[in-house]
């Protein structure tokens, strides 16, 4: 599989302005009163696919781009381009998705990737990232700040260059990273004959998200010896549940899923 990288950023003049940029700014000011002179931002696509470099860049236009109000260019960084970034920014951030993490605009743009290119390889993937470029940024912000503001830790990775960075010419650029194969792991029993600080601890480091009323209901339902009886008929361990059972539970009634929050 190749991988080819496509950026894409706003023209700037009369009339253009970097929509992208403008939202970030005036959101770090209004949310954390952080006055940043100027911010401009580009878009980019990482295809994995069988499709040559060349015949992507021929068509960049077509899906990547509106060429009116947008360049784009291919397997480089923009950043680097002087004619456009003229002056050098304090800071650069460049965010995307970890890797299995659901990239919804990577997903549409891959369905316009195999409209174009049918005869695509059927494992071609696209990920997307955004990156930001700071200009007159106040010296008590720091980039580690700046990042920890632009992405979601649990979702997006992100990767920086700081004022000292950008004067050398040290650019951010995330590489393109295939999803982890999965391992299949046999489901394990779980006990829940355990003291309540254990069925708490239980619930955190599963990421179940049960309170302790919650696990001890499901600890009863475990000793009811009717549930122990048909779960013994039918071959299944009669006092513990999996791991698996447990994450269904949890799927149908913790807040991370139910929001019971909002349901009261």
């Amino acid at each position: 599989m190749n991988i080819t990288r496509v950026e894409v950023t706003p023209k700037q003049g009369a009339g253009l302005s970097d929509v992208r940029g403008n939202v970030v700014r005036r959101q770090l000011m209004a949310d954390h009163n952080i006055n940043v002179g100027n911010i401009r931002s580009i878009v980019g696509f990482l295809i994995s696919s069988s499709i040559e470099s060349a015949d992507i860049s021929s068509r960049v236009d077509d899906l990547f781009a509106d060429p009116i109000i947008e360049y784009s260019c291919t397997d480089q960084l923009f950043i680097k381009n002087t004619e456009l970034f003229t002056k050098t920014p304090d800071a650069v951030i460049s965010v995307g998705f970890k890797a299995g993490v659901t990239d919804n605009p990577g997903a549409a743009a891959l369905d316009g990737f195999r409209t174009i290119f049918p005869n695509t390889d059927l494992e071609s993937k696209i990920s997307t990232y955004i990156t930001y470029i700071f200009y007159d940024l106040p010296e008590s912000v720091t980039t580690d700040l700046l990042a920890e503001i632009l992405h979601n830790q649990l979702i997006q990775r992100a990767i920086s260059a700081d004022k000292e960075d950008c004067q050398n010419k040290l650019w951010p650029e995330i590489e393109y990273t295939a999803k982890p194969k999965q391992v299949f792991e046999n489901p394990k029993h779980i006990s829940l004959e355990i003291p309540d600080e254990d069925l708490i601890t239980l619930s955190e480091e599963g990421l179940l998200a049960l309170n302790l009323e919650e696990m001890k209901t499901i600890q009863s339902h475990y000793r009811d010896e009717t549930i122990r009886a048909a779960r013994k008929a039918v071959g299944i361990v009669q006092d513990a549940p999996t791991d698996v059972e447990l994450e269904c539970l949890a799927q149908t009634w913790s807040e991370h899923c139910k929001h019971k929050i909002f349901a009261s």
